[in-house]
């Protein structure tokens, strides 16, 4: 099924099924816009790339209804678990950088107090 066999079988109401995705293409579209949408918000919310790049990841999965080879197949299933590794450094690294500025904010604050004199 190519992109625009798709849009033609949506626009007739027909469910398209693909071979390698075991929903129809309606459900796919709804998961991939629930999904999407919520890592966006959690990146305009959070600032974290990590949730950036798994929206991406979400919406690089409709290739799967666009394109009928299967090395399409295998790339797009290369660049998910490329963005997957991707996203988990990134998370290791933000929460190391987290938590070395809490460290650090920490000892600014035991620093700025005033010591009591008896």
């Amino acid at each position: 099924m190519n992109i625009s066999s798709l849009f033609l079988a949506l626009k007739a109401g027909k469910t398209a099924i693909s071979p390698l995705f075991p929903f129809p293409v309606t459900l796919h579209l709804v998961f991939v816009f629930i999904g999407t949408a919520f890592f966006v918000w959690q990146f305009t919310v959070k600032k974290r790339p990590q949730h950036l790049l798994l929206a991406v990841g979400f919406v690089l999965s409709l290739g799967l209804w666009m394109f009928e080879q299967r090395t399409v197949y295998y790339l797009i299933g290369i660049l998910e678990v490329l963005l997957l590794a991707a996203a988990l450094v990134c998370s290791i690294i933000w929460n190391r950088k987290e938590k070395s500025a809490e460290v650090s904010r920490s000892q600014d604050s035991e620093k700025s107090e005033p010591e009591e004199q008896v």
